[in-house]
């Protein structure tokens, strides 16, 4: 259950294909976060005091992610939102959502789809003028990014794996620079 815009969203219970799609992001940035980040499932972001939108993967500063006992995270904690859209979350994973945090000033956001084609990854960052998201690239295979930190995945595989369902191989760790 998340509320958006003062609005209470019941979520479906998620498929089989979204666990995988978003246990596939989860696991590659966090084999490959810096120690100062940590990648949590799963969980609410407070982006105003009508809205707090659970997301399928973020990715948020160690010291905020200390106590067990955590509900949700505010804006200035996270660094990094992923939606893996689904047919019933599509509208609010495409825009109310997006907009939502892009609002409240989370950096980088990024949306996974699944289409007849594959898998794409659509990568945005924070316009802080305008507190929108610009796409800066959509992945159907290997993604390079280096924010919010140096991060490689496969997303080919990613879209391989989910239509086989066999065990992820997806994550890679960046040589030292």
């Amino acid at each position: 259950m998340e509320l958006l815009d003062g609005m209470l969203v019941v979520r479906s219970p998620q498929s089989l294909l979204h666990s995988e799609m978003v246990g596939d992001p989860t696991r590659s940035l966090d084999a490959q976060a810096p120690a100062a980040l940590t990648v949590v499932r799963r969980m609410t972001v407070r982006v105003g005091p009508r809205s707090r939108p659970e997301a399928d993967v973020l990715v948020v500063r160690t010291d905020s992610a200390t106590n067990p006992d955590l509900i949700m995270f505010q804006p200035a904690d996270v660094r990094l939102v992923v939606e893996v859209v689904a047919p019933d979350t599509r509208a609010h994973d495409r825009g109310i959502k997006p907009a939502l945090y892009a609002r409240s000033g989370i950096p980088y956001f990024r949306r996974v789809e699944q289409d007849t084609e594959g898998t794409t990854v659509h990568v945005h960052r924070l316009d802080p003028a305008t507190r929108t998201y610009v796409p800066t690239g959509g992945h159907r295979a290997a993604m390079r990014l280096d924010v919010p930190f140096p991060v490689v995945v496969d997303v080919a595989a990613l879209a391989h794996r989910a239509e086989r369902g066999s065990p992820s191989r997806i994550s890679r760790r960046i040589p030292a620079r």
